[in-house]
């Protein structure tokens, strides 16, 4: 009976499924590598360090992550994985889409063979990257984890973050901060997503527009066409800044 699975064993193999028998105790690093037609991994059961959980392999108490098939396009990793090896994801150039739980430790570099990685879900947000070669993705869980809001993402992938992070906690003085910093963008990027929703969350709050800005938003609205937002704005207008010509004689 197989008990030790060594390194580079199933390299550039052209399997599709794998199964691990009870017997096996030990996989080295590497074991399973380049296998491009890996679809699923199943493990006994009864085997005592290893399980499987919809075909990914982990330890047997799904605290680790140890090998995603190559041909996954989506994964949702358990809520008790708190270790991901750099080489889980080596090779998964079909993965499109991953869900991180809280817990897991992350380093950017775990997805560098993801070529087309591009919706990630990571403390319950979800965004959007542009796949590359390198899917930097250090910045995003920086900005989830720290709020550190100066960090280089492309601003359409940077604001529904910055959003969701200020419903979760509107009082935040850096986030608030940054909204009123980048208040045009902000704006003209919720109205091209015709985001109504969190339009009027930022509204409630008066912070952020005012006399002079209102009226740029309304136009711009109305030649995007987004008239369901332009009501909102010229309703907001209305109730906060127009002055009742009708004055009370007695």
């Amino acid at each position: 009976q197989v008990s030790f699975i060594g390194r580079y064993a199933f390299l550039h193999c052209g399997m599709m499924k794998l199964y691990i028998p009870a017997s096996v105790t030990e996989i080295q690093e590497e074991a399973i590598r380049s296998c491009n037609f890996l679809k699923e991994i199943h493990v006994s059961e009864q085997n005592p360090n290893f399980a499987s959980v919809d075909g990914v392999l982990y330890d047997k108490s799904v605290r680790t992550l140890i090998h995603c098939p190559e041909t996954r396009t989506e994964l949702i990793i358990p809520e008790t994985v708190t270790e991901i090896p750099y080489n889980a994801f080596e090779n998964c150039d079909d993965l499109k889409s991953v869900t991180i739980p809280d817990g897991a430790k992350i380093i950017d570099y775990r997805f560098t063979d993801c070529y087309q990685l591009n919706q990630v879900c990571y403390h319950g947000i979800e965004f959007i990257i542009h796949a590359n070669i390198y899917n930097e993705l250090a910045p995003f869980f920086k900005l989830i984890d720290e709020k550190d809001l100066s960090v280089k993402i492309k601003f359409e992938e940077k604001c529904p973050i910055v959003m969701e992070l200020f419903s979760r906690n509107p009082e935040d003085e850096k986030i608030i901060a940054y909204i009123r910093k980048t208040c045009s963008k902000t704006f003209q990027f919720l109205i091209d997503e015709n985001h109504s929703e969190m339009l009027e969350k930022l509204l409630n709050t008066g912070l952020f527009i005012t006399k002079k800005n209102i009226d740029k938003f309304i136009q711009y609205a109305n030649q995007k066409q987004k008239h369901e937002i332009q009501l909102l704005l010229t309703d907001y207008k209305y109730q906060h800044f127009e002055v009742k010509s009708k004055n009370l004689k007695l």
